[in-house]
C-alpha cells in the first residue's frame, strides 16, 4: 500500500497509505528502538520494491528521514519542573 500508485486515488486524508504513514510516524516517536525499526522497515521496503515502483520508493526514503526528524523534535527537553517552579516563585515574589 505504501508504494502502489493504485492507492493514490483516495483523498490523502482517506488514503490507506496516509493512515499507515501516520501510524509509523507515531511509533517512531516512542523511542529510539522503535525509530530504528521504522527506519529499517521503510528502507527495506524501498529496496524490495525499487524496481517496480522507483519514484514511490524514493518517497519512502524521504519518509524515513522525516521520521528521524520528528523523533529528534520529540526528544528536545524543555525546562525541568524544578526550574519552572523556581522561575514562577521568582516572578511572583
Amino acid at each position: 500500500m505504501l508504494v502502489d500508485p493504485v492507492y493514490d486515488q483516495y483523498r490523502f486524508w482517506e488514503a490507506p497509505k496516509q493512515f499507515l504513514l501516520e501510524l509509523l510516524f507515531g511509533f517512531s516517536k516512542k523511542g529510539e528502538d522503535d525509530l530504528l525499526l521504522i527506519e529499517d522497515f521503510l528502507h527495506s521496503t524501498a529496496d524490495q520494491h525499487a524496481v517496480a515502483f522507483p519514484v514511490e520508493t524514493a518517497h519512502l526514503r524521504w519518509h524515513a528521514e522525516r521520521a528521524l526528524d520528528q523523533f529528534r523534535d520529540t526528544q528536545q527537553a524543555g525546562f525541568p519542573i524544578t526550574v519552572i517552579r523556581q522561575i514562577l516563585r521568582e516572578l511572583s515574589a
